[in-house]
């Protein structure tokens, strides 16, 4: 009995000690990648006339026979930039692991390689990691190869002591195998005792023995994807799918593994593996893992409103978005936003929500079928982060938006610290992400360190690694955090269904036009209204009261800080009447002989970003408040009639209309 009661023991404590490994294996870390596009100088064409041979590799250096690739567009997990003269490109904040970057230059065949994303510096390593683990290429083509240490946990060290056996049949510079004689060869990693070997195939073009592979590529409908490439390793054999996402890839190596892709919107969306028998065929169906966005136009970024300087910098944000499984609030969907990735049984990842900045309307992006969505090239924000706004069918949430920032060489002192969102009430069961940012003497913000966060309240609990706050029961509790000596709290207050009303109304300006575009928001509360072509605006779930403070907005800028009675249970409506402010003109001016633009074109090291903004000349950035004539002239009489007639409206109009 006793020898019972030790065996239950030791496989419950088994078993916890199991589970907290596989709840670290969960963990999401984030790492950044950077390096170059490179090309032969030697042109090798494929099967449909393209130039092949591109590869990506973080040597400065071009490898021998081999040039950058300027303007190239590089993919990584829906993350789009667009290399310099120089062929650089760079990735921050990608999930640490193997993954799969897609380049595609004009005039060539798109290659994907896999990459080693670490998010470690240190650590003990048990074994290595090393991509690509199989690869065939032609004589001419180069293969970069990358190492990494894996800890017991699988998570993946950066290592700078790795020393390489390199292949035979051909050079080696600095992790580039540069294929030369055909043949099967053997690359090995070393690190003290541990190893890791990887196989490269130089095959022969002029070899008899062949194979064919067909098969069918369905989109995440089931139907068939038009017009996808599929490549094959670094061979420049390329087929093209039609008009049924049926494909043919004649004359491929037999007897070799081949890692075939799937591309569709020129990224990486699926993959397989096939070995070949000689002269004999082969079918291989694929079906998409993902729908990747279009590619990003050629637009240049904008800039925001308060930038004039042609040296602007700028920053890469990313985050997450969660539909919630609120039972109790069926009828009231809500929107988790957060900076990292979540695992949890009541989160459904998000995908195909509209997000854009508020301050920066050009820049707009949709969610990828994890959730994620990301933004780069984007200016600096100022005193305040920027917010972002997310559109998720019929219903809008906005959210401050965290950015974390690159550790500066000189870290400048912190003498404050905001905590946003700086208002919080929530319903029970909702969740929300909570962050603070450090401030420098001149309230500037500057890079925000780990913080110490305290909560204190029975009403919710808080995950202080995620920085997640789950609302539980119902009252108030204080949150509190921490840096040295320097201390903030913001109070966060939970409050029933019951308690809350709807609000519908409509916004005009003096002259009764509709304002369309506005966001409406009550501060506290993530759900916002946005007025559509009508002026008309909806918010759900507000806090009851007789006078609920609001906020409009336009381009992230409060015009107005109206009132309005909201009656527990009911639908309240209210009018609002807004002067748009008219925006300054700008003190600098165009040289003589170029045209004034609103927009910077980023220098060449710069991204170009993963979102879409309209040109200034296709969306105006004034909002269209009134018609104006076809033909209009300076000495328009209308003109001057209205704008008399606007100026004896704001006049009379009440003041308290705020």
């Amino acid at each position: 009995m006793r020898v019972i009661k030790y065996a239950l023991v030791f496989c419950v404590i088994f078993s916890f000690l199991l589970g907290c490994e596989e709840e670290k294996k969960d963990k999401t870390t984030f790492g950044t990648i950077e390096g170059y596009i490179y090309a032969p100088k030697k042109e090798i064409k494929n099967n449909q006339g393209l130039l092949a041979g591109l590869f990506f590799c973080e040597s400065v250096k071009a490898p021998p026979g081999f040039e950058p690739v300027a303007g190239a567009k590089v993919n990584l997990l829906n993350v789009w930039y667009t290399t310099s003269k120089e062929g650089f490109c760079k990735f921050s904040n990608i999930p640490a692991g193997i993954q799969c970057l897609t380049i595609n230059a004009s005039g060539y065949q798109p290659a994907v390689q896999r990459v080693i994303i670490s998010a470690l510096n240190k650590g003990a390593v048990t074994s290595l990691a090393v991509v690509p683990q199989s690869i065939v290429v032609v004589p001419g083509e180069a293969v970069y190869f990358m190492a990494a240490g894996e800890n017991k946990l699988g998570e993946l060290i950066k290592l700078d002591a790795i020393k390489w056996i390199p292949p035979k049949g051909g050079q080696w510079q600095g992790g580039v195998f540069i294929a030369d004689k055909p043949g099967r060869y053997k690359v090995i990693a070393n690190l003290d005792e541990l190893s890791k070997e990887a196989e490269v195939v130089v095959w022969d073009p002029t070899s008899q023995e062949t194979a064919t592979v067909t098969g069918k590529v369905v989109n995440l409908e089931g139907k068939g994807a038009m017009n996808s490439p599929i490549i094959v390793d670094a061979l420049p054999i390329m087929g093209i799918t039609d008009n049924k996402g049926e494909y043919k890839l004649l004359n491929l190596p037999a007897g070799v593994l081949l890692n075939i892709f799937v591309l569709h919107n020129k990224a990486y969306v699926s993959t397989g593996v096939v070995q070949l028998e000689k002269w004999k065929g082969k079918s291989l169906d694929f079906a998409f893992t993902f729908t990747p966005p279009q590619e990003p136009s050629e637009t240049p970024v904008p800039l925001s409103a308060s930038s004039g300087s042609e040296n602007i910098a700028t920053t890469k944000a990313s985050g997450y978005l969660y539909q919630l499984n609120l039972p109790e609030n069926k009828d009231l969907p809500f929107v988790l936003y957060s900076q990292s990735k979540l695992y949890s049984t009541d989160l459904l990842p998000l995908s195909k929500a509209n997000v854009s900045i508020e301050e920066l309307p050009e820049f707009k992006t949709t969610t990828g079928e994890d959730g994620m969505f990301q933004f780069t090239s984007l200016p600096l924000p100022g005193e305040e982060p920027y917010s972002i706004l997310v559109v998720w069918e019929d219903n809008y949430f906005a959210f401050p938006f965290f950015f974390q920032q690159e550790e500066p060489e000189e870290k400048l002192p912190i003498h404050k610290i905001s905590l946003y969102p700086k208002e919080c009430t929530l319903m029970p069961e909702e969740k929300l992400f909570l962050f603070g940012l450090g401030r420098g003497r001149k309230d500037e913000i500057v890079f925000t360190p780990q913080l110490s966060w305290h909560w204190d309240g029975e009403i919710g609990k808080f995950e202080e690694k995620e920085q997640i706050f789950t609302a539980e029961t119902i009252g108030e509790g204080k949150m509190e955090v921490t840096y040295g000596d320097i201390k903030e709290e913001l109070n966060i207050k939970i409050i029933p269904l019951e308690d809350t009303g709807t609000l519908k109304g409509e916004i005009k300006d003096p002259l009764g036009t509709p304002l369309s575009g506005l966001v409406v928001k009550v501060p506290g509360i993530v759900r916002v209204g946005v007025t559509d072509s009508k002026g008309a605006f909806s918010i759900k779930g507000i806090p009851w009261g007789e006078k609920v403070p609001l906020e409009i907005l336009k381009d992230g800028k409060v015009i107005s800080q109206p009132v309005a009675a909201i009656t527990k249970g009911q639908e309240n409506t209210k009018q609002f009447t807004v002067t748009i402010p008219t925006p300054s003109p700008t003190t600098s001016q165009p040289a003589e002989g170029t045209e004034a633009t609103p927009a910077l074109t980023p220098p060449a090291e710069q991204p170009s970003s993963v979102i879409t903004p309209a040109s200034p000349k296709e969306k105006p950035t004034q909002p269209a408040i009134e018609k104006t004539s076809t033909t209009p002239t300076p000495t328009n009489v209308g003109t001057k009639v209205k704008d008399f007639l606007r100026k004896l409206f704001v006049r009379k109009s009440p003041k308290n209309h705020k």
